[in-house]
């Protein structure tokens, strides 16, 4: 069996072996003893968290003068959540492309456009609150803030550099050359030239950005509320840094869901504030589920009527 097939199991053996090694009793104990009036609380405030990704994804779409309305990236949205959840390194995310594309009629590479930024733009939000959380964890981890602001720079830098076409022809024109068969080289370019003639222009996404925030915000306060329910009394902030930090990390395609090298990472990060690995692991599941799991649903709901559709 080829490495590349094995690849996305990684992470889920590692899950596996946590749940091992700390025991499933503790965890299904620890899960048991969390604060159920939090835990709604912050179901609660899971579906306010839903709302800001959508209103920005519509800026984003808008500087590219596409109009739809809000109940149709509503569902576009969480079929893209739903794939995502299923795919190594959230990579399914991305099939809301091909879904935008069925409604506005226009090329995919145009439809990538919108999708790609939006991603990016979260990502690079994350990073703003990992570099600020890791300045203030300077002097409970060594390196975290070094390790941290390099990958900041190099992911903003990587954004930038591809904003700008000639750049990317550059690069890309290689690329073509090397894996692209010549069959397909076609509707590659195709694709490439309507991906940069809708790309939104630098000072159309500053909003976006700032939504990609406030997103943040909503979304760690999730997090937070259910950190509180398992008793795990860490400051706001250090919540943000933590979670943003396992994010980033659960994004590299070796798992599904983010499982196994989410929760190593808390467990790394959460042990110098003495936290007992049971209930980061009980805490990591629920607020995944408060999260993920219902919008899933409705996602693979959406999915499977989106044919029916006119």
């Amino acid at each position: 069996m080829k490495f590349r097939k094995i690849l996305p199991f990684i992470g889920i053996l590692i899950f596996a072996y946590l749940i091992f090694r700390i025991g499933l009793d503790k965890i299904l104990g620890s899960i048991l003893s969390a604060n159920i009036y939090l835990l709604i609380l912050a179901l609660l405030f899971s579906f306010i968290a839903l709302i800001p990704p959508i209103i920005k994804w519509m800026v984003v779409l808008r500087s590219q003068n596409i109009m739809l309305n809000f109940w149709t990236l509503f569902r576009i949205d969480f079929m893209g959540i739903f794939y995502g959840s299923i795919t190594p390194g959230r990579v399914g995310t991305f099939i809301r492309a091909y879904y935008l594309r069925d409604k506005i009629k226009k090329p995919l590479g145009a439809c990538i456009s919108s999708v790609v930024v939006d991603k990016m733009l979260d990502l690079l939000a994350m990073g703003v609150f990992a570099v600020i959380g890791s300045i203030l964890l300077l002097n409970k981890i060594s390196g975290l803030f070094t390790a941290v602001f390099i990958a900041f720079i190099l992911l903003f830098g990587t954004f930038i550099f591809f904003l700008n076409k000639k750049r990317s022809t550059f690069i890309l024109k290689r690329v073509w050359k090397i894996f692209i068969p010549q069959k397909f080289k076609k509707i590659a370019l195709e694709t490439f030239n309507s991906f940069y003639g809708n790309l939104p222009k630098i000072k159309t996404i500053f909003v976006p950005f700032l939504i990609a925030l406030i997103s943040l915000v909503f979304a760690f306060t999730t997090v937070y509320i259910v950190a509180k329910a398992f008793s795990i009394n860490i400051p706001y902030i250090y919540i943000i840094t933590i979670w943003s930090l396992a994010t980033i990390v659960s994004l590299i395609p070796i798992t599904i869901a983010g499982l196994g090298t989410r929760e190593a990472v808390l467990i790394t990060l959460f042990s110098v504030f003495n936290v007992a690995a049971t209930d980061i692991v009980a805490m990591s599941i629920v607020a995944y589920i408060i999260s993920h799991v219902i919008p899933d649903i409705l996602g693979w709901f959406f999915a499977i009527r989106w044919k029916y559709e006119d």
